[in-house]
């Protein structure tokens, strides 16, 4: 194809390719003549505008072509629509996985066809009844022979060329990455690949029958500190450049985060920033259990050492944590105080994760070194404490204790969450050289999205709840994100103050300020409450607040030792 011809398809594909019906897309794909024929016409189109002289115009032009091929792709394999691909086609690609592909004559360099399907998978919203056993079968054979299919088919030829043109999260060399970011976009997927059973596959990817694996889920095959994750990338020199390295391995725990975040939100881990949150089911709820009690028990999984001492495998899926933290908001507030999962005053949003306070904060304590995971999570424990806040405010209660103190215990578990994420800040900083607090302050620009997120979730609570003066969700969103902002920009400690012992004292302030803010915002447009009485709730506030971060940063200093 011309490069004009290439843009066009592109167009057509984009257009037709998401039809509701399938129709499109499945008689696409069969007219290409059938999966080994679908390998070689992406993989024949891939390279060919990934080489170094393709030039600038067929590069983009192919990143398109990604784009648009694993949409339709994921169209013509859903059984629920009205035409689809047999599912015979999921059975053949299983069985090409293993087998080297060609597309020209005399080629000398095959690639396997998961490498091929690897990079055609990375877009599109999967059924788990196709990519499921996709990803069941790779898992299987990388953990038997991590190396058994790498062929470096790109070595030395740019981060672009090969079957991921986009270059986006490795250059797809090692298939199981790829099918990792498929599931990331596959949320249906990939909460049943880490919830349900698992099925052992032979090495045809033909179901094994009575196939014994060893192992009782694939969170505890990631997780297992000795499992080998391939460097992804065409870099020929890569071993003589320590940070290209590093990164190239990161790969793997990366799109592994990817995969989780999607299984426990019910969402593509990259969909749009402003999307509504999914209601938790209970297998969402468990998985985040299950991840809380894995990396609480095992922190040094997750361990990031700037430059010195090892770190540990999986640091790199720190900021995907975060965000599931955020999302599970509630969950983590409960936990601090040892809350009752059935929690009126500290909702969960849908089934609750029952998360071991102990874990909890180990978790939490080494998420929130990240200097994303750690935006994340301030921005969604600021949004949710005011959300509760404005609860105890507003909304009609039976309660016989006093609003002031109901105020206390609603400001207590937020603050108990930001005194670990200040001592965390200072960790990373100081203990481990792992970031600056130029990167922490950098990061929270792009993390207000979680306070839109989590102040919707308040108000789905219940239907009875409505926000203040019928407004819409934002309520306080711009008020809070400012805030937000501002806390993250004040955590901060100098050298001199890091030597003196004086931490987090920046912090604390902000939590007091952000718990003061809350109440501000909920008092503000209640005619009932006088000033005095607001005053008392601001002072109510900041002191459940101060006394709380101290708390929580205690906790997690004491905790290290």
């Amino acid at each position: 194809m011309s490069d004009v011809e290439l843009r066009e398809f592109n167009r057509i594909m984009k257009f037709n390719g998401g039809e509701k019906d399938g129709q499109f897309a499945t008689a696409f794909y069969k007219g290409l003549g059938g999966p080994e024929k679908a390998l070689e016409f992406y993989a024949d189109i891939t390279t060919d505008g990934t080489e170094k002289d393709a030039g600038k115009v067929r590069l983009d032009a192919v990143k398109d072509f990604q784009q648009v091929m694993g949409p339709a792709l994921a169209n013509a394999t859903d059984p629920d629509t009205k035409n689809h691909l047999p599912a015979s086609w999921g059975d053949e690609f299983r069985r090409l996985g293993t087998q080297q592909i060609s597309w020209m004559p005399h080629q000398m360099t095959k690639p396997y066809g998961y490498q091929v399907l690897g990079g055609l998978m990375r877009y599109g919203n999967y059924d788990p009844s196709f990519i499921n056993p996709i990803a069941e079968h790779l898992t299987q054979l990388h953990k038997e022979d991590p190396d058994k299919l790498l062929t470096h088919v790109g070595q030395d030829q740019g981060e672009h060329y090969g079957f991921n043109p986009s270059g986006k999260l490795g250059s797809g060399e090692d298939p199981l990455n790829s099918v990792l970011e498929a599931l990331g976009h596959s949320p249906e997927a990939s909460e049943k690949f880490f919830t349900d059973p698992p099925t052992a596959y032979n090495e045809d990817g033909t179901v094994k029958q009575d196939g014994k694996l060893g192992f009782k889920s694939y969170l505890d095959v990631f997780t297992d500190k000795d499992f080998l994750w391939n460097a992804d990338s065409n870099d020929a020199y890569l071993y003589g450049n320590e940070d290209a390295n590093r990164a190239a391995h990161n790969v793997g725990p990366e799109a592994l985060g990817h995969a989780l975040e999607s299984a426990t939100t019910g969402r593509p881990y990259d969909s749009d920033d402003m999307s509504d949150a999914v209601r938790h089911t209970p297998e969402r709820a468990g998985l985040v259990h299950d991840i809380v009690d894995k990396f609480g028990s095992d922190p040094e999984l997750l361990k990031h050492n700037g430059d010195s001492g090892e770190s540990g495998p999986l640091y790199a899926m720190k900021d995907s944590l975060g965000d599931i933290t955020s999302e599970y908001m509630g969950d983590f507030q409960q936990a601090m105080y040892e809350e009752n999962a059935g929690s009126d005053m500290f909702p969960t949003f849908g089934s609750a994760a029952g998360l071991d306070p102990g874990h909890a904060q180990k978790f939490l304590s080494e998420v929130g070194q990240d200097p994303h995971a750690y935006a994340a999570i301030t921005a969604a424990q600021q949004a949710y404490t005011a959300d509760v806040v404005n609860g105890v405010v507003n909304d009609p209660t039976t309660s016989t204790t006093s609003m002031d103190g109901r105020v206390r215990d609603a400001v207590a578990p937020g603050a108990a969450i930001a005194g670990i994420m200040s001592d965390s800040r200072a960790d990373a900083i100081y203990q481990y050289h792992a970031a600056s607090d130029a990167d922490f302050n950098e990061a929270a620009a792009d993390k207000a999205k979680w306070v839109s997120r989590i102040l919707g979730m308040g108000v789905d609570k219940a239907a009875e709840h409505v926000p203040i003066l019928g407004a819409p969700i934002g309520w306080a969103s711009e008020d809070i994100q400012e805030s937000v902002m501002k806390s993250i920009e004040q955590d901060t400690t100098t050298d001199a103050e890091h030597a003196a012992g004086g931490e987090y004292s920046h912090g604390r302030s902000e939590a007091i300020r952000s718990a003061q803010d809350a109440v501000d915002n909920a008092v503000r447009h209640n005619s009932k409450i006088d000033m005095q009485t607001a005053d008392d709730l601001q002072r109510a506030a900041r002191t459940a607040a101060g006394i709380s971060h101290s708390d929580g940063a205690q906790w997690n200093s004491e905790s290290h030792h």
